[in-house]
């Protein structure tokens, strides 16, 4: 289609210009960038606010964003789109990916700790950090108060003293043990 537009207009060029979108628009990308169209992506954010300027609206539609797009790279506004290839490829792709896991990390943690903070709200201001060894070995064998004073505080003291390498004894023991059974 671009072809036939581009003859049929006597065209030297087309520029296909596009919202910045998440990974499934790469393939389209890569796609029409080896058939040597020119490509220019428009920060998303330019979009919402040409689109509040021209109709006070920002409601996305498919019938506004294109309008909204062309106007933007008419005022000179669009990026040149950059496809890394080779390592340089891999490699953004691995940085990505470790983004989005250590977001998912950080979503996890929160929820156990939001889970943790209605079950056994003192547990974190005792253990000092929910991903520590001792916090964890005790979260997953012993997840609720009352599992901790059915263990006893004697054996309490011998466990933390042993997963934390002598770091914690007694004196943790008997906090955590005392505010699990309050």
């Amino acid at each position: 289609r671009i072809d036939k537009i581009k003859q049929s207009k006597g065209l030297q060029q087309i520029v296909v210009g596009f919202e910045s979108t998440g990974n499934y628009g790469e393939p389209l990308k890569h796609f029409l960038k080896n058939k040597g169209v020119r490509l220019l992506q428009v920060n998303p954010m330019h979009t919402k606010k040409l689109k509040e300027l021209q109709d006070n609206s920002p409601n996305k539609t498919d019938e506004k964003d294109p309008r909204v797009i062309a106007d933007i790279l008419e005022l000179g506004l669009g990026l040149t789109v950059i496809i890394p290839q080779g390592v340089v490829a891999d490699l953004r792709q691995l940085i990505k990916g470790r983004e989005k896991r250590l977001e998912d990390i950080g979503r996890i943690k929160n929820r156990l700790e939001s889970i943790l903070a209605m079950i056994f709200p003192e547990f974190l201001q005792i253990m000092k950090g929910l991903r520590t060894k001792s916090s964890m070995y005790l979260l997953t064998r012993y997840p609720t108060p009352a599992s901790i004073v059915q263990l006893g505080a004697r054996r309490l003291t011998q466990k933390l003293r042993k997963i934390s390498s002598g770091r914690l004894g007694e004196q943790r023991a008997t906090a955590l043990y005392g505010a699990a059974k309050h």
